[in-house]
């Protein structure tokens, strides 16, 4: 459970959580084509592994399982979660553009976009959160 959630962060926080599991199956997709990319690139199948393993996270964190939430404390905070979504939308971004049409390309590229869009929501709630926190005189 994120703490440090508001009211703001309420009403949206139901298409977040599907957008969030989404993307992390998705995630694990990528991870799985990787797996068969990288024959013999070693790197690649690192970045595979992963990213496959930062999709179970992103599932774990979402199921809210209590492993995810004692040793990954950062996935229960707004602004960690930002972050890490949007660290995350850059590990998956295609490395050059000029391979569009490559499909596996576009996969990147559009689960780096929600990747993004998401780390972004996270941030959004946290700032606006934290000012009306701050009015409150809670900091």
């Amino acid at each position: 459970m994120i703490e440090d959630q508001g009211d703001c962060f309420q009403k949206i926080k139901p298409l977040v959580r599907v957008m969030n599991f989404t993307i992390g199956i998705a995630l694990i997709a990528l991870a799985v084509l990787g797996f068969f990319a990288a024959t013999l690139q070693p790197l690649l199948f690192l970045s595979g592994l992963y990213l496959g393993l930062f999709g179970v996270m992103i599932l774990s964190s979402e199921i809210e399982l209590k492993f995810i939430e004692d040793y990954f404390n950062f996935l229960k905070t707004l602004l960690g979660r930002g972050i890490f979504y949007i660290y995350l939308g850059s590990m998956c971004a295609p490395e050059t553009l000029y391979g569009l049409a490559n499909p596996i390309t576009w996969f990147q590229l559009i689960l780096s976009i929600c990747f993004y869009f998401s780390g972004l929501v996270y941030l959004i709630a946290y700032g606006i959160n934290r000012r009306s926190s701050s009015k409150k005189g809670l900091y």
